[in-house]
């Protein structure tokens, strides 16, 4: 609330690199000078939009190179608090960190039995894309296939024994391949 006036007029970093000046207008030490040269730089990168700040971070912070002491903020003068010049920290949603956790987990879950299945239907002796049918490739949809050719129905190969479920997820595997 003090922070009005000539404060909110003149950048903080600013008022700091000022009052660390003598009356001849030198830097009382080389530290201070680095410090000064370093929120220069900084100025120059906000103005081009390389830098963006977090909440409780200005130019000020980042050049001295650690956070503001609990309870007064340098530069602005008496009774100036951290809630008061840089706001309240925005708070994420919680949900929204349990729906990002949930999300990885799943994918993670997914990922680990697509491998799974891959590794199993890899493994095993199926024929790729022999399904049995008791029509020739190349007859129409309506006639039969010639009888003296029958259709063995071994229930013993692998491919006759695996289910609709078992069949989709093959043949999704040979897809991804």
């Amino acid at each position: 609330q003090r922070a009005t006036g000539v404060y909110a007029l003149v950048p903080r970093e600013d008022l700091w690199v000022e009052a660390r000046k003598t009356k001849n207008g030198e830097f009382r030490s080389e530290d201070v000078k680095e410090k000064a040269e370093k929120i220069t730089d900084l100025k120059k990168q906000v103005a081009d939009g390389e830098i963006s700040f977090q909440p409780g971070e200005d130019i000020l912070t980042m050049a001295l190179e650690k956070p503001e002491h609990p309870g007064r903020v340098q530069a602005t003068g008496d009774g100036v608090t951290i809630t008061s010049y840089f706001g309240r920290a925005k708070r994420k949603s919680i949900a929204i960190d349990i729906e990002n956790i949930v999300e990885e987990k799943v994918d993670k879950i997914v990922t680990q039995r697509m491998i799974e299945f891959r590794k199993e239907f890899n493994d095993s002796q199926f024929p790729p894309n022999r399904l049995q049918s008791d029509r020739d490739s190349c007859s129409d949809l309506g006639e039969k296939q010639d009888q003296s050719r029958p259709v063995a129905k071994d229930q013993s190969t692998p491919i006759a024994r695996l289910s609709k479920v078992h069949f989709t997820v093959y043949y999704f595997l040979l897809f991804l391949q």
